[in-house]
């Protein structure tokens, strides 16, 4: 395989036979109601970059990304659309990130978005209330989840598990990401890339699998070039379902994909991506810590103590067009218009307790979310000359629009007996009394964001990478918590800028050092539903330093990478010890850390791969709690993966996963224990094309909990199953 260290990109045109996919943008779709949905492709504006006049006599050409479907066979040589807009490889940039793509995924067992990021160097999921996704990395719970590069607010308002088919790639960041992402990304980012069309060949894939807990998975995929000249196209669906292995847990997913490349000419490219999202989410919520145990215990293992006919559902569409437009050899013109509509509603007990041997049911909620969103980018991207040396240089705007409405009705302490807890009666949602009308809000947030970023190529096989970013917020708050009908509301704008610096320097033919600076924010309030009287909070400021160091060897038998970090988020909200009912941002999180992720071929039929985190998080100037470790935050993180291929057709793999001991609180009154959960799975190649695979997970049915909710409340992780696969590729 040829060597991707270099960092002098010359390689042909874009459009030369080679499938681009756009970096770090943005994904969206629109729609109407519920089963009801209208959708309309808007016209899409032209690109209002052009390109100014090049310093320099030489021509340079920009660098086509990977052909989809042509996988690196290692993971730094993929490209990575969240880690720079300029379409370096995650080998190329001074960057700690991780490409796993829909290959990697199958090999893994991969069933969801959750189980796909996990995998990656110190992340762990924190899904929140409602089976929102959440992710922790690096001791910070502040990473931005975006959809094809297109984040829409706090992820724990709109982003939710989903199948991992439709998916041609997982990427993750770490570290602060605003430069690239905008508000939110203070700690890190994800970035979840659909499938998009092959032109060069039609390609057919297909999924079946069942397995315990009556779980059933069935997803296929088809695309190629369509008889119409420059015009390919890609459709993926995927259905899993699921009684789950908690009591009422029943899980349904539907998720459709569909894509559409036009090459109009050498030069114009027009592509659009839609996905649609229906699903019905396990309403659990955790079990209640036992105060004499210091955890549920496996008793309550397999119980749910929400109501027996609570309900979490979703639906979104999501739709992205872009135009790329190849102006010369090194001028390339990039736009994406996206839109997004979604419609949630739940209505749950959310917390029980364990009180003087009783178990009772304490906090309601009813609610519902209609959100969605319209934006457009539009970059330049140049291969010129700076001061004598080879340079690459991105430039754009980007301007939206997104509209949250909620309603929302809260029961603080129904304070119901479940009776017998092994045989618990929960009792009905339609016995609470909810009434929506209660609380309302409706935000509008308009967002302009200007970036720019370069790479400059100084020789001896160093390089600097910068960036900036200037970003405009105004939001429209309105508000209705008394259920008088009468609205509050207020507007407010919020400015803040963000920077990155960062080397790479190939010190060897396979070895580089690398390193960086680089900035976030975040506002102090929820940007989805924001109440008027926050609106006087300011942007929470993280800065990250990381420094690193990755090799490969000659014969590509194997990679790795060390990092080292260091992290500070300030301004961060705390009670003010003089008023108990009055925050301040005056509060710090840090955190200090090593990273370590490598992959070793020891033998020509055995592949390990495995990552490792060691990190320091606590909070800082909060009175009462000066020092503590924030919760679910947990300090040791490793996987490791052994693949052994029996024969040319068979091969096997076991799968190691180590979570360390975190807080339930920021108190740290109480933690959840440490875990290590082994997968095992087996694969035989019936033909060319038919694949069999059986995996075993949670082969010592460990006992675990992957995170504390409502204090002492534990989300219990699945006990052991077994799956049975076949897929095919054609």
């Amino acid at each position: 395989m040829e060597s991707r260290m270099s960092l002098v990109p010359t390689p042909p045109p874009l459009w030369a036979n080679t499938l681009y996919t756009p970096p770090a943008t943005n994904d969206f779709s629109r729609a109407g109601g519920a089963r009801r949905m209208i959708f309309s492709l808007l016209p899409l504006t032209l690109l209002a970059c052009l390109a100014a006049p090049l310093a320099a006599d030489e021509q340079f050409s920009l660098e086509p990304l990977l052909v989809l479907g042509d996988s690196p066979e290692l993971p730094m040589d993929a490209i990575s659309q969240s880690g720079s807009r300029l379409g370096l490889s995650v080998r190329e940039t001074p960057a700690t990130m991780e490409v796993i793509d829909q290959q990697r995924m199958q090999e893994r067992g991969v069933r969801d978005t959750t189980e796909a990021v996990t995998g990656a160097a110190g992340f762990t999921s924190g899904n929140t209330g409602g089976n929102l996704s959440g992710f922790s990395a690096r001791g910070f719970n502040d990473v931005a989840i975006l959809y094809d590069g297109i984040g829409f607010g706090r992820p724990g308002m709109f982003a939710r598990p989903q199948g991992s088919w439709i998916y041609q790639r997982v990427e993750t960041l770490s570290g602060p990401a605003s430069i690239l992402h905008g508000e939110g990304a203070t700690a890190g980012a994800v970035n979840f890339v659909p499938r998009r069309p092959n032109p060069n060949a039609t390609e057919t894939d297909l999924l079946m699998s069942a397995g315990s807990f009556n779980s059933t998975r069935v997803a296929a995929g088809h695309g190629g070039p369509t008889g119409v000249d420059g015009l390919s196209l890609r459709i993926d669906g995927e259905r899993q379902s699921s009684d789950g292995y908690t009591d009422n847990s029943n899980l349904r997913r539907d998720t459709i994909s569909a894509s559409l490349r036009y090459d109009a000419s050498d030069r114009l490219r027009i592509t659009a991506n839609l996905v649609y999202l229906d699903d019905s989410l396990p309403p659990y919520w955790g079990a209640p810590v036992d105060p004499e145990r210091g955890e549920p215990g496996r008793d309550l293992a397999r119980s749910n103590f929400n109501a027996r006919d609570a309900s979490i559902e979703g639906e979104e569409w999501r739709l992205t067009l872009d135009v790329d437009y190849q102006l010369r050899d090194n001028v390339q013109l990039r736009n994406r218009f996206y839109a997004y509509d979604a419609e949630r509603d739940w209505v749950n007990v959310e917390s029980s307790e364990i009180t003087n041997g009783e178990l009772r049911q304490r906090f309601a909620f009813s609610l519902d979310h209609f959100h969605s969103t319209l934006a457009n980018r539009s970059e330049v991207l140049v291969s010129h000359s700076l001061f004598g040396r080879e340079a690459r240089s991105s430039l754009g705007l980007e301007v939206s629009r997104d509209d949250y409405e909620t309603n929302r009705s809260r029961r603080p302490d129904i304070d119901r007996d479940v009776g017998d807890r092994n045989n618990p009666d929960t009792g009905s949602v339609r016995e609470i009394g909810f009434d929506r009308s209660e609380s309302v809000y409706h935000t509008k947030r308009d967002t302009l964001a200007l970036f720019g970023e370069n790479q400059l190529l100084l020789g001896g096989g160093f390089s600097l990478i910068s960036g900036l970013r200037g970003e405009v917020v105004r939001l429209d708050a309105k508000e209705n918590d008394s259920g008088d009908g009468e609205f509050n509301n207020d507007r407010k704008s919020f400015n803040t800028s963000d920077a990155r610096l960062g080397f790479l320097w190939e010190t060897g033919p396979r070895l580089a050092l690398f390193g960086q600076a680089s900035t976030g924010s975040r506002l102090a309030l929820n940007i989805n539903t924001p109440r008027v009287d926050q609106l006087d909070r300011r942007f929470e400021r993280s800065r990250g330093f990381e420094l690193g160091l990755r090799g490969q060897s000659v014969t590509d038998a194997w990679e790795w990478q060390a990092v080292a970090f260091d992290m500070e988020k300030r301004n961060r909200l705390v009670n003010d010890p003089d008023e108990p009912n009055r925050q301040r941002q005056v509060g710090r999180q840090t955190s200090q850390g090593l990273e370590l992720s490598g992959l070793v071929k020891p033998l020509s039929r055995l592949t390990v791969e495995a990552n490792a985190t060691v990190l320091n998080a606590e909070l800082r100037d909060e009175a009462g709690l000066d020092g503590n470790t924030p919760a679910n935050v947990p300090e040791r993180l490793g996987n490791l993966w052994a693949t052994w291929d029996i024969t040319h057709r068979a091969s096997a793999q076991a799968q190691v996963r180590y979570v360390g001991a975190a807080e339930a609180n920021n108190a740290n009154t109480l933690e959840i224990p440490s875990h290590t959960v082994l997968n095992l799975s087996g694969e035989l190649a019936l033909d060319q094309h038919w694949t069999l695979a059986a995996r075993l997970r949670n082969v010592t049915d460990e006992l675990y909990y992957t995170q504390a909710q409502f204090g002492p409340q534990f989300y219990v992780g699945d006990g052991r199953s077994v799956e049975l696969e076949l897929r095919a590729s054609f």
